[in-house]
């Protein structure tokens, strides 16, 4: 749904971003880039992410960029933070605080 703006939804993440469950995520990602919209990711949920989620993530803002829209991922938990900023994937991907109502991208 949208958070006030016509170009910008929000989208839950999944609880898990793993090499196990990042089939799914990957083909909506790929949809809202391919979007006239740009993508906002609520990781509050998230708890679990390996190389192959954090790779998706930063090739899909690398995708936004290139297609100049908005890649920011919201209110991810202190583990995730630390994640990012470990990797230097904070410096690629926009992290902040923030709601909305979200579809849910957990469920097939």
């Amino acid at each position: 749904m949208s958070m006030g703006s016509q170009n910008k939804e929000t989208y839950k993440l999944p609880v898990e971003l793993t090499i196990y469950h990042i089939e799914e995520f990957m083909s909506s990602l790929c949809t809202e880039l391919a979007a006239k919209t740009d993508v906002l990711l609520d990781a509050s949920d998230l708890k679990n992410i390996d190389a192959s989620g954090l790779q998706l993530l930063i090739a899909g803002a690398k995708e936004a960029e290139i297609k100049k829209k908005s890649f920011v991922l919201l209110n991810p938990q202190e583990n995730l933070r630390h994640i990012f900023s470990v990797t230097g994937a904070d410096k690629i991907i926009s992290v902040r605080e923030g709601v909305g109502d979200e579809p849910d991208f957990s469920r097939g």
